[in-house]
């Protein structure tokens, strides 16, 4: 089913094949402060949706920060919060320096964060 024009905020994916697998054609999506913890593929993405999170928030970043009443930081990945993995956090702001790419398309998420938010 392709579905479009969603904001998926806040989920705990755990020990699943994919953590989110994004239909070809569904658009327009944002995913925000998830936890994607050892799934053997956290996200693919061939539709070139919205990976958000950071400390200058806009959109509908700043809408569910405003509905849930807390910064919304990024999302955050278990095979990539160590710098051996990628992620190196020189500023020391939770947020990894460099963006992680999404498997399945050309989809980045510019801020992933270097620790899970809602374990």
């Amino acid at each position: 089913m392709i579905s479009s024009n969603n904001i998926v905020i806040s989920n705990i994916l755990y020990k699943n094949k994919y953590g989110i697998y994004i239909k070809p054609g569904s658009t327009n999506n944002t995913f925000i402060s998830n936890d994607f913890l050892e799934n053997e593929i956290d996200a693919s993405d061939s539709s070139n949706n919205s990976w958000i999170g950071s400390p200058g928030s806009e959109g509908f970043q700043r809408l569910a920060e405003l509905i849930l009443g807390k910064e919304v930081k990024g999302n955050y990945y278990s095979d990539y919060d160590e710098p051996e993995e990628g992620c190196t956090d020189a500023n020391n702001d939770d947020i990894c320096d460099l963006p992680r790419k999404i498997s399945g398309g050309n989809s980045i998420d510019p801020y992933p964060s270097v620790k899970a938010k809602n374990i």
